[in-house]
């Protein structure tokens, strides 16, 4: 995790978002699963709690997906070692942002699989 960031000089957590597939962990924050014998307020607490989970992990596949549009490289499966990994994501999101700033548009999707077909 990156470097701790505060609001109104009180340290903000960083956490990660996951689906309810994962368990719900010190820094891992998972949607609560339906069921249960719970009183309407704790319902209604949960469901807020769960849309907002939702809303972050939204926010996050659509960023992945627009990365991975603009540098295909990413959708496939790279030969690069774990120490490099996040050097390369990191420079994807410079590049990315550099991009959005100076206005240019996202590449086309069939662009993209006609230049840089998948593979596995």
């Amino acid at each position: 995790m990156g470097p701790v960031k505060y609001y109104n000089s009180r340290p903000i957590p960083q956490m990660i978002l996951g689906d309810s597939g994962y368990p719900n962990l010190t820094k891992l924050i998972t949607p609560y699963k339906k069921g249960g014998n719970i009183t309407p307020y704790e319902r209604r607490r949960r469901s807020n709690y769960n849309k907002r989970v939702s809303k972050g992990r939204i926010i996050v596949e659509n960023t992945i997906g627009a990365l991975k549009m603009r540098f295909p490289i990413l959708k496939n499966k790279m030969r690069i070692r774990r120490k490099n990994f996040a050097h390369l994501i990191m420079g994807c999101v410079i590049l990315h942002n550099l991009m959005n700033s100076m206005g240019v548009p996202m590449p086309d999707e069939t662009e993209i699989a006609a230049e840089y077909p998948a593979t596995e």
